[in-house]
Protein backbone atom coordinates (compact mmCIF):
# COMPACT_ATOMS: atom_id res chain seq x y z
CA UNK A 1 0.00 0.00 0.00
CA UNK A 2 1.06 3.17 -1.18
CA UNK A 3 2.42 6.18 1.52
CA UNK A 4 0.08 9.37 1.31
CA UNK A 5 2.06 11.85 1.24
CA UNK A 6 0.14 15.99 1.37
CA UNK A 7 1.70 18.92 -0.40
CA UNK A 8 0.03 21.65 0.69
CA UNK A 9 0.57 25.82 -1.17
CA UNK A 10 -0.81 27.58 -4.13
CA UNK A 11 2.34 27.03 -6.32
CA UNK A 12 1.77 23.13 -6.58
CA UNK A 13 -1.04 24.51 -9.18
CA UNK A 14 1.27 25.61 -11.19
CA UNK A 15 2.51 23.11 -14.28
CA UNK A 16 6.29 23.08 -13.18
CA UNK A 17 5.54 22.35 -9.80
CA UNK A 18 2.30 19.71 -10.79
CA UNK A 19 4.98 17.49 -13.27
CA UNK A 20 7.37 17.07 -10.12
CA UNK A 21 4.06 15.83 -8.05
CA UNK A 22 3.27 13.33 -10.85
CA UNK A 23 6.66 12.11 -10.97
CA UNK A 24 5.93 11.40 -7.46
CA UNK A 25 2.51 10.14 -7.69
CA UNK A 26 5.19 6.88 -8.69
CA UNK A 27 6.20 6.07 -5.76
CA UNK A 28 3.67 7.49 -3.22
CA UNK A 29 -0.30 8.81 -2.67
CA UNK A 30 0.06 11.83 -3.40
CA UNK A 31 -2.55 14.22 -2.07
CA UNK A 32 -2.17 18.40 -3.50
CA UNK A 33 -4.25 20.85 -1.38
CA UNK A 34 -4.28 23.46 -3.95
CA UNK A 35 -6.96 26.65 -4.41
CA UNK A 36 -9.29 26.17 -7.25
CA UNK A 37 -7.42 26.19 -10.69
CA UNK A 38 -9.96 26.92 -12.99
CA UNK A 39 -10.10 29.18 -16.11
CA UNK A 40 -11.51 32.34 -14.36
CA UNK A 41 -8.56 32.03 -11.93
CA UNK A 42 -5.14 34.38 -11.87
CA UNK A 43 -2.83 34.74 -9.74
CA UNK A 44 -1.22 38.35 -9.36
CA UNK A 45 1.60 38.49 -11.49
CA UNK A 46 1.43 35.01 -12.51
CA UNK A 47 0.47 34.37 -15.95
CA UNK A 48 -2.48 32.29 -16.40
CA UNK A 49 -0.49 29.67 -19.02
CA UNK A 50 1.98 28.90 -16.31
CA UNK A 51 -1.47 27.66 -14.23
CA UNK A 52 -2.52 23.82 -14.50
CA UNK A 53 -5.58 23.51 -17.42
CA UNK A 54 -8.45 21.53 -15.49
CA UNK A 55 -9.51 20.09 -18.59
CA UNK A 56 -5.52 18.87 -19.41
CA UNK A 57 -4.82 16.86 -16.14
CA UNK A 58 -4.15 13.68 -16.64
CA UNK A 59 -2.00 12.86 -13.75
CA UNK A 60 -2.27 10.31 -10.52
CA UNK A 61 -2.23 12.93 -7.86
CA UNK A 62 -5.46 13.39 -6.17
CA UNK A 63 -6.32 17.20 -6.21
CA UNK A 64 -7.99 19.11 -3.42
CA UNK A 65 -9.48 22.05 -4.91
CA UNK A 66 -10.43 23.23 -1.31
CA UNK A 67 -11.05 27.13 -2.60
CA UNK A 68 -13.14 28.63 -5.29
CA UNK A 69 -12.87 32.27 -6.74
CA UNK A 70 -15.58 34.00 -5.17
CA UNK A 71 -14.23 33.23 -1.23
CA UNK A 72 -11.71 34.94 0.66
CA UNK A 73 -8.08 33.24 1.03
CA UNK A 74 -8.39 32.78 4.81
CA UNK A 75 -11.56 30.44 4.09
CA UNK A 76 -8.40 28.53 2.67
CA UNK A 77 -6.83 27.53 5.99
CA UNK A 78 -9.57 25.66 7.99
CA UNK A 79 -10.60 23.93 5.05
CA UNK A 80 -6.64 22.75 4.29
CA UNK A 81 -6.79 21.81 8.01
CA UNK A 82 -10.08 19.13 7.47
CA UNK A 83 -8.73 18.28 4.85
CA UNK A 84 -5.43 17.08 6.24
CA UNK A 85 -6.83 15.28 8.94
CA UNK A 86 -9.82 13.86 6.78
CA UNK A 87 -6.22 12.20 4.50
CA UNK A 88 -4.16 11.42 7.39
CA UNK A 89 -1.05 11.51 5.60
CA UNK A 90 2.01 10.05 6.64
CA UNK A 91 4.30 13.12 5.14
CA UNK A 92 3.10 16.67 5.10
CA UNK A 93 5.08 19.32 2.55
CA UNK A 94 3.88 23.00 3.02
CA UNK A 95 5.04 25.69 0.56
CA UNK A 96 5.51 28.97 1.06
CA UNK A 97 6.99 28.81 5.13
CA UNK A 98 6.25 31.95 7.46
CA UNK A 99 2.82 32.11 7.10
CA UNK A 100 -0.18 31.73 8.97
CA UNK A 101 -0.54 28.95 7.07
CA UNK A 102 2.59 27.46 7.60
CA UNK A 103 1.93 28.22 11.16
CA UNK A 104 -1.57 26.14 11.46
CA UNK A 105 -0.21 23.25 9.32
CA UNK A 106 2.97 22.92 11.41
CA UNK A 107 0.40 22.61 14.59
CA UNK A 108 -1.42 20.11 13.25
CA UNK A 109 1.39 18.12 12.57
CA UNK A 110 2.99 18.36 16.09
CA UNK A 111 -0.47 17.42 17.52
CA UNK A 112 -0.52 14.50 15.32
CA UNK A 113 2.85 13.38 14.97
CA UNK A 114 3.15 13.38 11.57
CA UNK A 115 6.22 14.65 10.15
CA UNK A 116 6.53 17.91 8.66
CA UNK A 117 8.53 19.15 5.72
CA UNK A 118 8.70 22.85 4.29
CA UNK A 119 9.96 24.21 1.41
CA UNK A 120 11.15 27.87 2.70
CA UNK A 121 10.46 30.79 0.74
CA UNK A 122 13.48 32.97 2.51
CA UNK A 123 14.88 35.67 0.87
CA UNK A 124 18.71 35.66 1.77
CA UNK A 125 19.13 39.04 0.89
CA UNK A 126 16.94 40.57 4.02
CA UNK A 127 18.50 41.78 7.21
CA UNK A 128 16.06 40.66 9.62
CA UNK A 129 15.74 42.95 12.47
CA UNK A 130 16.19 41.57 16.33
CA UNK A 131 12.29 41.00 16.74
CA UNK A 132 11.70 39.48 13.16
CA UNK A 133 14.87 36.88 13.59
CA UNK A 134 13.63 35.82 16.89
CA UNK A 135 9.90 34.92 15.56
CA UNK A 136 12.03 33.17 12.29
CA UNK A 137 13.94 31.24 14.83
CA UNK A 138 11.27 30.10 16.85
CA UNK A 139 9.23 29.43 13.74
CA UNK A 140 12.08 27.33 12.08
CA UNK A 141 11.39 24.97 14.96
CA UNK A 142 8.57 23.50 13.99
CA UNK A 143 9.20 21.83 10.60
CA UNK A 144 11.33 18.62 11.12
CA UNK A 145 13.02 19.78 7.54
CA UNK A 146 13.68 22.30 5.45
CA UNK A 147 14.09 22.22 2.43
CA UNK A 148 15.69 25.50 -0.06
CA UNK A 149 16.61 26.46 -3.37
CA UNK A 150 19.71 27.11 -3.38
CA UNK A 151 23.48 27.15 -0.79
CA UNK A 152 22.69 30.74 -0.57
CA UNK A 153 19.32 30.10 1.21
CA UNK A 154 21.29 27.33 3.50
CA UNK A 155 23.74 29.87 4.76
CA UNK A 156 21.20 32.31 5.67
CA UNK A 157 19.33 29.78 7.75
CA UNK A 158 22.53 28.18 9.42
CA UNK A 159 23.97 31.41 10.12
CA UNK A 160 21.24 33.79 10.55
CA UNK A 161 18.60 31.70 11.91
CA UNK A 162 20.38 29.12 13.77
CA UNK A 163 18.19 26.19 12.07
CA UNK A 164 19.54 22.71 12.49
CA UNK A 165 22.07 22.08 9.43
CA UNK A 166 20.88 18.13 9.62
CA UNK A 167 17.38 19.33 9.00
CA UNK A 168 17.98 21.27 5.88
CA UNK A 169 18.16 20.30 2.23
CA UNK A 170 18.96 21.55 -1.34
CA UNK A 171 16.22 20.72 -3.60
CA UNK A 172 16.17 23.05 -6.77
CA UNK A 173 12.72 23.05 -8.94
CA UNK A 174 12.12 21.29 -11.68
CA UNK A 175 9.38 20.85 -14.33
CA UNK A 176 11.61 21.21 -17.74
CA UNK A 177 12.15 18.50 -20.00
CA UNK A 178 15.92 18.24 -21.06
CA UNK A 179 16.71 18.02 -24.87
CA UNK A 180 18.88 15.28 -25.72
CA UNK A 181 20.78 17.48 -28.52
CA UNK A 182 21.56 21.09 -29.81
CA UNK A 183 20.99 22.76 -32.71
CA UNK A 184 24.33 23.94 -33.58
CA UNK A 185 25.19 27.11 -35.37
CA UNK A 186 27.53 27.43 -38.47
CA UNK A 187 26.44 30.75 -39.51
CA UNK A 188 27.77 34.56 -38.38
CA UNK A 189 23.94 35.23 -37.04
CA UNK A 190 22.91 34.65 -33.69
CA UNK A 191 19.45 35.35 -31.89
CA UNK A 192 19.68 36.50 -27.99
CA UNK A 193 16.53 35.68 -25.95
CA UNK A 194 15.74 36.96 -22.57
CA UNK A 195 12.44 35.70 -21.00
CA UNK A 196 10.64 36.78 -17.77
CA UNK A 197 9.41 39.83 -16.10
CA UNK A 198 10.42 43.51 -17.30
CA UNK A 199 11.84 44.89 -14.47
CA UNK A 200 14.08 47.14 -13.29
CA UNK A 201 16.03 44.73 -11.10
CA UNK A 202 16.31 42.29 -14.04
CA UNK A 203 19.14 45.06 -15.54
CA UNK A 204 17.29 45.04 -19.08
CA UNK A 205 18.66 48.49 -19.77
CA UNK A 206 21.71 46.95 -19.32
CA UNK A 207 21.00 44.38 -21.61
CA UNK A 208 19.87 46.75 -24.05
CA UNK A 209 23.01 48.87 -24.42
CA UNK A 210 25.32 46.27 -24.62
CA UNK A 211 23.50 44.62 -27.38
CA UNK A 212 23.85 48.67 -29.07
CA UNK A 213 27.95 47.96 -28.93
CA UNK A 214 27.39 44.87 -29.93
CA UNK A 215 25.52 46.27 -33.50
CA UNK A 216 28.11 49.01 -33.73
CA UNK A 217 30.96 46.62 -34.07
CA UNK A 218 29.24 45.26 -36.97
CA UNK A 219 27.86 42.24 -35.71
CA UNK A 220 25.16 40.44 -37.00
CA UNK A 221 22.42 39.49 -34.09
CA UNK A 222 18.66 39.98 -33.56
CA UNK A 223 17.13 40.27 -29.41
CA UNK A 224 13.88 38.77 -28.73
CA UNK A 225 12.69 40.03 -25.54
CA UNK A 226 9.62 38.04 -24.51
CA UNK A 227 7.63 38.95 -21.11
CA UNK A 228 5.86 42.31 -19.96
CA UNK A 229 5.76 44.76 -17.43
CA UNK A 230 6.59 48.16 -15.56
CA UNK A 231 9.03 49.25 -17.90
CA UNK A 232 8.03 47.07 -21.30
CA UNK A 233 7.41 51.04 -22.47
CA UNK A 234 10.08 52.60 -21.15
CA UNK A 235 12.61 49.74 -22.64
CA UNK A 236 10.72 50.09 -25.95
CA UNK A 237 11.57 54.06 -26.38
CA UNK A 238 14.98 53.37 -24.93
CA UNK A 239 15.43 50.90 -28.02
CA UNK A 240 14.24 53.40 -30.67
CA UNK A 241 16.55 56.20 -29.21
CA UNK A 242 19.68 53.70 -29.60
CA UNK A 243 18.25 53.26 -33.37
CA UNK A 244 17.79 49.45 -32.88
CA UNK A 245 13.77 49.27 -33.68
CA UNK A 246 15.04 46.64 -36.13
CA UNK A 247 17.21 44.16 -34.56
CA UNK A 248 15.06 44.51 -31.26
CA UNK A 249 11.24 42.15 -30.74
CA UNK A 250 9.31 42.64 -28.12
CA UNK A 251 6.59 39.78 -28.13
CA UNK A 252 5.19 40.20 -24.86
CA UNK A 253 3.63 37.41 -22.95
CA UNK A 254 3.41 34.00 -25.04
CA UNK A 255 2.19 31.07 -24.57
CA UNK A 256 4.16 27.89 -23.93
CA UNK A 257 4.05 26.33 -27.54
CA UNK A 258 4.98 29.84 -28.83
CA UNK A 259 7.42 30.41 -26.17
CA UNK A 260 8.87 26.90 -27.22
CA UNK A 261 9.19 28.02 -30.90
CA UNK A 262 11.63 30.67 -29.58
CA UNK A 263 13.81 28.48 -27.80
CA UNK A 264 14.43 26.95 -30.88
CA UNK A 265 15.52 29.62 -33.14
CA UNK A 266 17.69 31.27 -30.53
CA UNK A 267 21.38 30.78 -29.59
CA UNK A 268 21.90 32.30 -26.36
CA UNK A 269 20.10 33.13 -22.88
CA UNK A 270 20.58 36.03 -21.12
CA UNK A 271 19.52 36.66 -18.14
CA UNK A 272 21.54 40.43 -16.59
CA UNK A 273 20.16 40.72 -13.27
CA UNK A 274 20.80 43.14 -10.87
CA UNK A 275 20.86 43.14 -7.35
CA UNK A 276 18.67 45.98 -5.57
CA UNK A 277 17.63 46.67 -1.95
CA UNK A 278 16.11 42.87 -0.32
CA UNK A 279 15.99 41.32 -3.82
CA UNK A 280 18.29 39.87 -6.07
CA UNK A 281 17.98 36.16 -7.81
CA UNK A 282 16.70 33.18 -5.67
CA UNK A 283 17.53 30.97 -8.61
CA UNK A 284 16.72 31.43 -12.06
CA UNK A 285 13.80 29.44 -13.63
CA UNK A 286 13.94 31.28 -16.88
CA UNK A 287 17.49 30.18 -17.32
CA UNK A 288 17.45 26.38 -16.35
CA UNK A 289 14.67 26.59 -19.17
CA UNK A 290 16.55 27.89 -21.58
CA UNK A 291 19.65 25.83 -20.44
CA UNK A 292 17.18 22.67 -20.81
CA UNK A 293 16.05 23.49 -24.61
CA UNK A 294 20.62 23.99 -25.45
CA UNK A 295 21.07 27.33 -25.66
CA UNK A 296 24.24 29.50 -24.45
CA UNK A 297 24.17 30.90 -21.27
CA UNK A 298 25.19 33.98 -20.01
CA UNK A 299 24.54 35.97 -16.73
CA UNK A 300 25.29 37.92 -13.78
CA UNK A 301 27.02 37.25 -10.83
CA UNK A 302 23.70 37.98 -9.02
CA UNK A 303 22.07 35.79 -6.35
CA UNK A 304 22.18 32.04 -7.55
CA UNK A 305 22.68 32.58 -11.13
CA UNK A 306 26.24 31.61 -10.67
CA UNK A 307 25.59 28.41 -8.40
CA UNK A 308 22.31 27.91 -11.12
CA UNK A 309 25.33 27.88 -14.03
CA UNK A 310 28.15 26.47 -12.58
CA UNK A 311 30.92 26.02 -15.87
CA UNK A 312 27.77 25.78 -18.40
CA UNK A 313 27.68 29.43 -19.41
CA UNK A 314 29.49 32.50 -18.68
CA UNK A 315 29.28 34.99 -15.92
CA UNK A 316 29.87 38.64 -16.15
CA UNK A 317 29.71 41.64 -13.63
CA UNK A 318 26.44 43.06 -12.56
CA UNK A 319 25.78 46.64 -14.55
CA UNK A 320 28.87 46.44 -16.48
CA UNK A 321 27.90 46.90 -20.06
CA UNK A 322 31.46 46.22 -21.42
CA UNK A 323 31.39 42.81 -20.37
CA UNK A 324 28.55 41.63 -21.48
CA UNK A 325 28.61 43.04 -24.49
CA UNK A 326 32.21 40.64 -25.09
CA UNK A 327 30.49 37.52 -23.55
CA UNK A 328 28.18 38.17 -26.71
CA UNK A 329 30.87 39.24 -28.84
CA UNK A 330 32.97 36.28 -27.75
CA UNK A 331 30.34 33.57 -28.72
CA UNK A 332 29.26 35.23 -32.00
CA UNK A 333 32.94 35.31 -32.93
CA UNK A 334 33.65 31.93 -32.25
CA UNK A 335 31.18 29.29 -33.24
CA UNK A 336 32.58 26.29 -31.65
CA UNK A 337 32.44 27.89 -28.45
CA UNK A 338 28.97 28.53 -28.59
CA UNK A 339 28.33 25.12 -29.38
CA UNK A 340 30.54 23.84 -26.57
CA UNK A 341 28.05 25.98 -24.09
CA UNK A 342 25.20 24.47 -25.94
CA UNK A 343 25.91 20.98 -25.47
CA UNK A 344 27.34 22.30 -21.48
CA UNK A 345 23.90 23.70 -21.29
CA UNK A 346 22.23 20.86 -21.79
CA UNK A 347 24.28 18.44 -19.50
CA UNK A 348 24.14 20.94 -16.39
CA UNK A 349 20.19 21.26 -17.04
CA UNK A 350 20.31 17.45 -16.43
CA UNK A 351 21.22 17.47 -12.74
CA UNK A 352 17.85 19.72 -12.61
CA UNK A 353 15.90 17.01 -14.25
CA UNK A 354 12.61 16.19 -12.71
CA UNK A 355 14.13 12.16 -12.57
CA UNK A 356 16.66 13.73 -10.29
CA UNK A 357 14.78 16.38 -8.54
CA UNK A 358 12.01 13.42 -7.68
CA UNK A 359 14.85 10.98 -6.49
CA UNK A 360 15.95 13.83 -4.29
CA UNK A 361 12.44 14.36 -2.65
CA UNK A 362 11.78 10.68 -2.75
CA UNK A 363 15.32 10.03 -0.12
CA UNK A 364 13.92 13.19 1.64
CA UNK A 365 10.61 11.71 2.25
CA UNK A 366 11.58 8.28 2.96
CA UNK A 367 14.11 9.92 5.76
CA UNK A 368 11.49 12.20 7.70
CA UNK A 369 8.98 8.61 7.66
CA UNK A 370 11.66 7.30 10.11
CA UNK A 371 11.57 9.55 12.60
CA UNK A 372 8.51 8.80 13.59
CA UNK A 373 8.88 4.72 14.02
Amino acid sequence: MLIKVAFVGQSFSQKRQSYLLNELSKYFLVYALVPNWSEKLKYLGVPKQVLINEKEVKFNVIWHKVLFVDKPLIQFYPTVIFSLYKIKPKIVVLNLYHSLMGILVGIFCKVTRTPFIVISALNPTIKYKKFERFMLRILYLIPDFVVVLTNGMKIKLIEELKVNEDKIFIIPESGYNVKESIKENDNNYVIILYTGRHVYEKGLFYLIFAFKKLIDKGYKAKLILCGEGIITDALRKFSTKLGLNELIEFRGYVEEEELQKHFEMSDVIVYPSIKIKNWEEQFGYSVLEGMSNGLATIVTDCGSLPELVGNAGIIVPQRNVERLEEAMEYLIRNKEKLNEYKKLSIERAKEFSLKNVSKKWKNLIEVALKIRK
